[in-house]
């Protein structure tokens, strides 16, 4: 799952270490942090006890959001949606406490800073709540791009309040390579003939979880899925049942561990003749 895996590890990042939700997604999640990371020196009297209840209250969410993570990647990898639905609750609820955590404290001049993230957690928990209505795992997996926004989001209003508690921001990842596809072009299909084609991604620095068509359509009668015996492949495949030229963007995200796994798209062109 990206995918909800990778927001609810920006969380648990607050806490003193960078994550990933994955739909990931769908999703690999890193281990809670074992120690609070110290408050700034220079930190009033005021934001220095601010920042030790934020971190107590996000140190709660923590766990929760470690079990959500993993029990999702381990539904995904069984495809059993039922244990995918089970373990996305959990991060709804680890969401919906902390949200109610942070709403019950007055935090003073951070507050707009708190409401901003509490915004974001709101759009985050919006985003899985939707997975959850999910009728299969691929359906699940298509929230993808919209849990790396809101992720994004929640990230950046993380730091944003951590910089004003006087917190020390979590660790940046190590640059990663940009994802690479190929063939960059398709070969052209046949109405009413078996079609398959073959894209391989690589530079993937973690296996490659999720892929979905985001922008455009494939021609009816093709679908398109990650390959079963091969890591990091798509395939499109099926019988063609209309002739003309379509457009469309390949979506693709890889597993995150400490950090949000890589993401990229890739624009093709199919003829069918």
């Amino acid at each position: 799952m990206h995918r909800l895996l990778l927001v609810a590890l920006v969380v648990a990042g607050c806490s003193g270490a960078s994550a990933t939700i994955s739909p990931s997604p769908t999703a690999q999640l890193p281990a809670t942090p074992t120690a609070q990371p110290s408050v700034s020196a220079s930190a009033s009297p005021d934001i220095a006890a601010l920042a030790s209840k934020y971190l107590e209250i996000v140190g709660v969410a923590n766990p929760k959001i470690d079990a959500c993570n993993s029990g999702v990647q381990a539904g995904e990898n069984s495809s059993d949606l039922a244990a995918v639905k089970a373990s996305l609750q959990i991060c709804i609820d680890a969401f919906a406490g902390m949200t109610d955590s942070l709403a019950a404290v007055n935090w003073g001049p951070v507050q707009p800073k708190v409401d901003n993230v509490i915004a974001a957690i709101a759009k985050t928990k919006a985003v899985v709540n939707d997975m959850t209505s999910s009728a299969s795992i691929a359906e699940v997996k298509s929230h993808s791009s919209a849990l790396v926004s809101a992720d994004g989001d929640l990230a950046a209003a993380v730091a944003v309040l951590r910089v004003a508690l006087g917190l020390p921001q979590a660790p940046q990842p190590t640059p990663r390579p940009a994802l690479q596809f190929s063939p960059a072009t398709l070969p052209d299909a046949q109405v009413g003939s078996s079609y398959a084609a073959t894209i391989t991604v690589s530079q993937a620095v973690t296996p490659v979880g999720g892929a979905s068509v985001q922008h455009g359509a494939l021609p009816a009668g093709l679908d398109l899925a990650l390959a079963k015996e091969l890591d990091n492949t798509i395939q499109i495949s099926g019988t063609p049942t209309v002739a003309g030229t379509f457009s469309f963007t390949i979506y693709v995200w890889c597993y995150g561990t400490n950090v949000n796994g890589q993401t990229a798209t890739q624009g093709y062109t199919l003829v069918v003749k």
